[in-house]
């Protein structure tokens, strides 16, 4: 059976992740209209920062400060990195394409 979404995760939410979380909602018509039938799904937000301030009440119920909890969530298609620095993004996309890789 296919799947008719594509689920999304960002890992990072300072000035890029939530530049990219807007555009993301901002867009998501525009997206789905290029992935037709299948739908974009925000499922997780991830930052280290348990008291970020999001731009949405709807995104705290997502949102999580455990970069391990996207990557390693089954349902999870595409993980957006946009941590800052070398460390620790590095390894969390590492360990990331190695658990995806087993899944498929």
């Amino acid at each position: 059976m296919k799947k008719n979404t594509i689920n999304v995760g960002i890992l990072g939410l300072g000035t890029v992740g939530q530049g990219t979380l807007k555009i993301l909602q901002e867009n998501k018509e525009f997206i789905e209209q290029k992935i037709y039938p299948k739908k974009i799904i925000l499922k997780k937000l991830a930052d280290k920062d348990k008291t970020k301030i999001l731009p949405d009440k709807k995104f705290y119920k997502i949102f999580t400060d455990s970069a391990e909890e996207i990557i390693n969530d089954p349902e999870i298609d595409i993980v957006v990195e946009t941590i800052g620095g070398f460390e620790p993004a590095k390894s969390l996309i590492i360990q990331d394409r190695k658990t995806r890789s087993y899944r498929q």
